[in-house]
């Protein structure tokens, strides 16, 4: 007989493998910093949306609906290698945290913030400079 996967089982799946290819693709941008901006450029927006997917997929997975988090901050002057070195450091963490079902609500807040700030980091690139 047939066992079959439960839904937690499955989100949970699919968590940890957007997890792991948002980790994957900061450090992949983080790496193309020194190449031709339209690359740069590609690859800050593909890890910004990954971080994105990766915080729907902890939401949906850990049923965290109706949760507040803070709202994304304004962003002035972004050190974009700062901030996919940040990411790249959160995933990491809740990764190993998932192991042993480290704090949920923290990890998730944690996604939140770094998924908010490579898309503005990526909006404050590709936007045009405005003339004072």
């Amino acid at each position: 007989m047939k066992s079959e996967k439960s839904e937690q089982d499955i989100l949970s799946a699919k968590l940890d493998k957007a997890l792991r290819e948002a980790r994957d693709k900061t450090e992949r941008a983080a790496r193309s910093t020194t190449k031709a901006f339209q690359v740069y450029e590609k690859e800050l927006w593909a890890a910004a949306e990954a971080c994105e997917y990766a915080s729907l997929m902890y939401l949906l997975t850990y049923n965290l609906e109706g949760t507040n988090t803070p709202p994304p901050g304004k962003v002035e002057e972004l050190d974009v290698s700062k901030a996919l070195s940040q990411a790249t450091l959160t995933l990491e963490r809740i990764l190993s945290d998932r192991q042993g079902q480290g704090p949920i609500l923290e990890g998730y807040k944690l996604l939140r913030r770094d998924a908010d700030l490579l898309r503005s980091s990526y909006l404050s690139m590709t936007r045009p400079k405005q003339r004072s």
